[in-house]
């Protein structure tokens, strides 16, 4: 299981995102099976923003939601949730 490392007393500087991720990628098997379900994905939340997360059946809503929670790791790229990161 992922987590992320805050250090103790952690505080976020004014206007700092408390979400964000860069360069998130998520890929499932190898070779003529690869599957991507998240490619290159960019996106800050500021503090007390609200996201909302859209689209079809199968296009990576839960995969995304599963990386910004920490309960999965990602194949690249970063989270960072309150300056902590989970990289992959």
């Amino acid at each position: 299981m992922t987590r992320f490392d805050f250090e103790e007393g952690t505080t976020m500087a004014d206007g700092e995102p408390v979400l964000r991720t860069r360069g998130l990628q998520m890929r499932y098997g190898k070779g003529a099976g690869l599957a991507r379900a998240l490619d290159g994905v960019k996106l800050e939340v500021a503090a007390g923003g609200t996201l909302a997360v859209m689209g079809p059946s199968g296009c990576g809503k839960s995969t995304l939601l599963h990386l910004l929670g920490g309960l999965q790791r990602p194949s690249a790229g970063e989270v960072r949730l309150a300056g902590a990161a989970s990289t992959g």
